[in-house]
C-alpha cells in the first residue's frame, strides 16, 4: 500500500467520522424543533393565533441560534427548517386572509438555543411562596406605607413597564410570580443600576455570578442590563438555590447573603427555620421580610393604598448581521 493511499484512506475516515458526528449533533436539535413544532400546531388547532405566532418566531431564533454555532448543519435540520418556515408562512398568509390582526401583548422574548433546556416543565415541584403575615413584614409595610411611601411608589411606576414579562419567564420555569418583584427591592426595578459591590441591573448580579448563569460581559454588551436575558439568568439562579434549600425565605437568604452563608448558620442553630438565624447578617434579616412586605404591595397595590397602571414595554429583540451604528438605530 502506497503512502499516498494510506493518506486517502485517513482522509475518507475522517470525512465520514466528521459526518456521523455532524449528525450526532443535530439530533437533540431536531428533537427540539419537532417537539416545539407540534405545541406550535396545537395553537393554531386551538385558534390561538397570537401565541402561535410568537411560538414560531421563537423556533425561528432557535433555528437561527444553532446555524449560528455551525457553519453547516445536517441534511435532517435544512428538512425541517424548510417544513417549518413553510408552516409559519402559510399560517401567517392564513391569518392575513382572515383579517386577524394580532394584539402582540402575548410576545415576551426570542428563545435562544442555550436558554431552551432550562425553559419548560420543571423537575421540581415549587412550594406556593409564603403570604404568612408576620409582625416584621408588617413592620416593614408599615415603613413602605409611611415614611419610604415615595420609594415604594416610585418602584412600583417602574415596575409596569417590565413586571409582565418578567412573570412571564417565572411562569416559564414554574416558578411562584411573586420573583417578578424581587427587583423592587434590588434595584428599584432600574435595569442600567450599579452598585458599589459591582452589581448590576434589575438582579444586581455581580460579574462571576452573571457569567455562571449565561450572561455575558464585555466591553460591547453587558447582559445583566437585558431585561429578559437578565431574568432567564435569575430563575437558573433560584432554581439551583430551591433545590438546595427548599424554602422560598432561606432561597432569598441565599441570594442575598450567599449560599455558604445560610448553610453555615442553618449548620450552627440546627434549623432550617430562617426566623431561627439569628446570626445571619443584618442586611440578610431585614432583606427577606422588607421583600416580602414590597412583594405583597406589588401583588395587591391598591389594596396598601398605591396606585399602579400597568404600561406594556414598547420593544422588540432584532437579529443583526453585522455591528450598526447607534446613530442609524436613532433615526
Amino acid at each position: 500500500m502506497t503512502k499516498n493511499m494510506i493518506h486517502t484512506i485517513v482522509l475518507i475516515i475522517f470525512i465520514l467520522g466528521s459526518s456521523l458526528h455532524c449528525d450526532d449533533i443535530f439530533k437533540k436539535d431536531i428533537a427540539h424543533l419537532g417537539s416545539l413544532s407540534v405545541h406550535a400546531n396545537k395553537l393554531v388547532r386551538e385558534n390561538n393565533f397570537e401565541g402561535s405566532l410568537y411560538f414560531y418566531n421563537s423556533i425561528i431564533a432557535y433555528i437561527d441560534s444553532v446555524e449560528s454555532q455551525h457553519k453547516e448543519t445536517s441534511p435532517d435540520f435544512k428538512t425541517i427548517k424548510s417544513e417549518i418556515l413553510d408552516h409559519y408562512s402559510n399560517l401567517k398568509s392564513t391569518i392575513s386572509d382572515m383579517g386577524h390582526i394580532p394584539n402582540g401583548d402575548d410576545k415576551v422574548f426570542h428563545i435562544n438555543k442555550s436558554d431552551l433546556d432550562l425553559i419548560g416543565k420543571s423537575d421540581i415541584e415549587y412550594q406556593p411562596f409564603p403570604h404568612k403575615e408576620l409582625n416584621l413584614v408588617k413592620y416593614f409595610l408599615d415603613i413602605y406605607n409611611g415614611k419610604r411611601r415615595k420609594s415604594a411608589q416610585i418602584y412600583l411606576n417602574r415596575s409596569a413597564r417590565y413586571v409582565d414579562d418578567v412573570k412571564k419567564v417565572f411562569e416559564a420555569f414554574g416558578m411562584p410570580e411573586e420573583l417578578a418583584y424581587v427587583p423592587m427591592a434590588e434595584s428599584g426595578y432600574v435595569p442600567f443600576s450599579h452598585s458599589y459591590a459591582k452589581a448590576a441591573g434589575l438582579w444586581q448580579f455581580i460579574p462571576s455570578t452573571a457569567k455562571h448563569f449565561g450572561l455575558s460581559i464585555n466591553w460591547w454588551e453587558d447582559e445583566r442590563k437585558d431585561v429578559i436575558k437578565s431574568t432567564i439568568a435569575a430563575a437558573k439562579f433560584y432554581k439551583v438555590l430551591y433545590k438546595r434549600f427548599e424554602d422560598w425565605n432561606l432561597v432569598i437568604a441565599a441570594y442575598n447573603c450567599g449560599e455558604g452563608g445560610v448553610n453555615r448558620r442553618i449548620r450552627k442553630h440546627k434549623s432550617k427555620n430562617f426566623w431561627r438565624l439569628s446570626t445571619l447578617p443584618k442586611q440578610t434579616r431585614e432583606y427577606v421580610p422588607k421583600l416580602r412586605a414590597l412583594i405583597k404591595i406589588g401583588m395587591d397595590p391598591e389594596k396598601y393604598g398605591f396606585e399602579y397602571k400597568s404600561e406594556k414595554a414598547l420593544y422588540d429583540t432584532v437579529h443583526l448581521d453585522s455591528c450598526i451604528s447607534l446613530k442609524v438605530l436613532a433615526d
